[in-house]
């Protein structure tokens, strides 16, 4: 066990990120032995499961009393869940609405800065050209006051100087400022983490609810069957609530870190100035009439290079209107230089106003607020409730796994099937005796289709020798053809002599009467078609 440096890092080849894999990795494996803890107690209970004689109703109850139970714990324990998991999503919207406006201000700056910039050269070139003309007019008029010609040049110096700092200053302002892309990616990067995040827990934790749920369903109902299913989704909770904590663990661990020193990894992607001014913002009082900034923005060292500008402009063109009175070409300098520095002066104070205090420090402490206190919050509380599920539902599943066998499985109410269900017609019930032929040497059924029943064959069979019937099944066999009386004589004395020759010890009754008929005389010529014939049928 060592301390690594620094203290929160996203590297994955780094120590601080290879621990908390190793930390997540390490919840897998206990979930693991857990389950198996599960696995060992059911089996047990299924080879020395003995059958319940006595108080087996009471103790079913008093067992489905204290799996409620718990289930009712572990419904608490996952609404404390919901709960961490909706504060961490508050905290981080918060967060993100202060990081826009924060980003939004910002961007607001950097055009300020680019139309100082834009002044200031506009600036610089009418110097020029003042300077250009100062110079010419000297040389066409001869001036000889040495004394006014250098403090004429000293004075353009001056402005020429003085708007090269004010450059130096945009120009550092502007560097600094650049770090809001950082910001810019951290908000985008971080509402759609945050929204996949919130989304799959919701999600998950939904399912939980419904299958603990079934779970207490189950156990009111005293059901084995509900039981059994509940173990093998309950497992599936389980473990995914141990997948969960292996996750929000180490999270929560780097939210830690990362609120209480985050500052090395934020100067990788942040400049110090901006951290700087961050700070500042976070601890300054909001009060719009000190106009109070961040003084790493230097604006305060602008305001006064402006203000020297503005004295040496002043003095210049006092000493250029004594000694070149009237000059059309000095006035147009000097009328377009008063207005080049009034809006520098004005922009400025507009960055003043950008960058004060009373414009971020709402949006900061939002930020810092929602991040790392709300945020913060929310997750342990999700860390606590997960851990404490994860517990609860062992215990559940270990109950379950050791005492299923007292519940009792649950009889199914047997439903008369109706005539007019269109599922299971009766129509079918109806079906002729005749059918598929099974009918050929049933006595009863023999000669059914000849005479006495008008049922209509289907056709089937040659029981009747393949007597010409006609075209209707009521039709008579003695039809007075030749073919026909030959076969029914055939066929009714084979019936009548069946009987009459069977030897003496095998036409016996008993309880259960049969006729059997296994020898035939061999005298008999009619009979030698039948020779391997055999028949057995009730009486």
């Amino acid at each position: 066990m060592k301390y690594v440096n620094p203290a929160f890092d996203v590297d994955f080849y780094g120590d601080y990120l290879q621990c908390l894999v190793l930390y997540a990795l390490m919840i897998l494996v206990l979930a693991l032995f857990f389950l198996f803890i599960i696995g060992v107690v059911w089996i047990c209970a299924c080879v020395t499961r003995k059958k319940e004689h006595g108080r087996t109703s009471k103790k079913a109850m008093n067992l489905a009393i204290l799996l409620f139970f718990i289930a009712v714990i572990c419904f608490g324990l996952l609404g404390t869940a919901l709960t961490g998991n909706e504060l961490i999503n508050r905290g981080i919207r918060q967060s993100s609405t202060g990081m826009a406006n924060i980003n939004r201000n910002f961007k607001q700056a950097i055009n300020q800065v680019t139309d100082l910039n834009s002044t200031k050269s506009i600036a610089y070139q009418n110097v020029d050209n003042l300077i250009a003309v100062v110079h010419k007019k000297i040389n066409d008029k001869h001036l000889s006051n040495d004394t006014e010609i250098e403090r004429i040049d000293k004075l353009l110096t001056n402005l020429s100087d003085g708007i090269e700092r004010m450059a130096d200053f945009s120009t550092k302002l502007s560097e600094t400022l650049k770090s809001v892309k950082f910001l810019e990616k951290v908000k985008l990067y971080g509402d759609r983490i945050e929204f996949e995040r919130w989304i799959i827990f919701i999600v998950l934790l939904i399912i939980m609810v419904f299958v603990l749920f079934l779970g207490i369903i189950s156990f009111c109902r005293k059901s084995k069957k509900g039981a059994v299913a509940f173990s093998a989704m309950g497992i599936i909770i389980f473990l995914l609530t141990f997948i969960l904590l292996s996750i929000v663990f180490p999270a929560t661990i780097a939210y830690t870190d990362f609120c209480l020193d985050g500052n090395g990894y934020i100067n990788e992607h942040v400049t110090s100035d901006m951290i700087s001014a961050l700070n500042f913002y976070s601890i300054c009082e909001s009060d719009t009439s000190n106009g109070d900034y961040p003084r790493v923005f230097e604006i305060d060292k602008m305001g006064q290079v402006i203000n020297k500008l503005r004295d040496s402009q002043f003095k210049l063109f006092t000493i250029l209107t004594n000694n070149f009175p009237e000059d059309v070409d000095i006035e147009e300098k000097g009328k377009l230089i008063n207005i080049d520095f009034s809006s520098i002066l004005q922009n400025v104070g507009s960055l003043e106003t950008s960058l004060s205090c009373h414009t971020f420090s709402t949006n900061v402490s939002e930020l810092r607020q929602g991040f790392c206190e709300y945020g913060l919050f929310g997750s342990f509380i999700l860390l606590l409730g997960l851990t404490s599920l994860s517990v609860m539902l062992w215990i559940l599943l270990l109950i379950i796994s050791k005492s299923w066998h007292v519940f009792s499985r649950l009889g199914t109410d047997y439903v008369e099937v109706d005539e007019d269900d269109p599922f299971f017609p009766r129509t079918n019930d109806n079906i002729p005796v005749d059918i598929y032929g099974t009918h050929v040497f049933n006595p009863r059924t023999r000669f059914a289709n000849s005479m006495d029943h008008e049922e209509p064959s289907t056709g089937t069979t040659t029981a009747t020798g393949n007597v010409p019937i006609g075209g209707n099944a009521t039709t008579p066999l003695l039809d007075g053809t030749e073919r026909a009386n030959t076969h029914w004589q055939r066929n009714l004395t084979t019936t009548s002599s069946l009987l009459a020759s069977a030897p003496p010890g095998t036409i016996t009754r008993e309880s259960a009467s049969h006729i059997r008929v296994t020898n035939y005389s061999n005298n008999d010529a009619t009979y030698h078609q039948y020779d391997k014939y055999q028949e057995q049928f009730d009486v």
